[in-house]
């Protein structure tokens, strides 16, 4: 039996980013868990909801994210105990971009990664260790890319990476990258970020399509019953992720497919 754990810094990531391969692990048999690293409550389009409490905007975002995950057939969402961490903040001192001098994306020193991440994913591991009856060392691992221009995403490639060099996962670890970088370079906070066809040699980068109908109702989970999407309208109350980052939804649906690469040579 094999075992995957899906890791993603905010909720709409497991549409955008991993779509399309945990519906590929899916039809290959994988038991698929996945887990969310933030609150998701610093969203800019917090402020197109007046008179919403951020506790009732978390809570629509996670609902959210929730009812999309659960499109997808078999698929557990898993929460630490320790509770999600504040979206925005998990960076320590990440903030340089690829052309900053000093930056190294794939720096992996332990005063370089937010321990706060590794100790969620040791948690979640733990759990899927008790529900599987398998080593966490054969749990295979998904992760955002070190090469993603979200400094979020960023911070939990880090810690994926942190634990891959202490061996503490070792099993099909990969790393995706976001919509916007599939096919273009972006420039977020004055750097910018690769495109998927620039991502080093040797990382082996893939991509991998999906055709199933399931990607496209897990889509639909995201965007609000107001907002239409081609001849489809959404299922969700207030459609946060696609308020959002409607564009990334709509290149989803385009494309129907995942990027991911595998990590790069550790640097010390």
């Amino acid at each position: 039996m094999s075992v995957a754990l899906f890791i993603h810094a905010h909720q709409d990531d497991e549409v955008l980013s991993f779509g399309g391969d945990i519906l590929g692990h899916i039809a290959n048999g994988v038991h698929v868990y996945h887990t969310c690293i933030t609150d998701g409550s610093a969203s800019e389009v917090f402020a197109d909801f007046p008179g919403m409490q951020m506790s009732d905007f978390i809570k629509t975002r996670n609902t959210e994210m929730v009812k999309a995950l659960s499109i997808y057939p078999g698929c557990i969402n898993l929460e630490a105990k320790q509770g999600p961490l504040m979206d925005g903040q998990l960076n320590m001192d990440l903030n340089l971009g690829p052309n900053d001098a000093g930056y190294s994306g794939n720096d992996i020193q332990e005063s370089h990664v937010n321990m706060g991440i590794v100790t969620r994913i040791r948690d979640v591991l733990g759990q899927i260790v008790l529900r599987e009856n398998v080593a966490i060392k054969d749990i295979m691992i998904k992760s955002p890319s070190y090469q993603d221009a979200h400094e979020d995403h960023r911070a939990v490639s880090q810690a994926v990476l942190y634990m891959l060099h202490n061996g503490e996962i070792r099993s099909d670890v990969r790393q995706y990258l976001s919509p916007d970088q599939w096919d273009t370079n972006i420039t977020y906070r004055g750097s910018t970020f690769m495109s998927a066809s620039q991502i080093p040699t040797g990382c082996d980068l893939a991509r991998v399509y999906s055709m199933d109908g399931h990607l496209m109702d897990s889509v639909l989970e995201h965007t609000a019953t107001n907002i239409s999407y081609g001849a489809y309208y959404g299922r969700a109350q207030y459609g946060v992720g696609y308020k959002s980052v409607g564009n990334l939804f709509a290149k989803v649906m385009a494309e129907r497919c995942s990027y991911w690469h595998v990590p790069p040579t550790l640097i010390l």
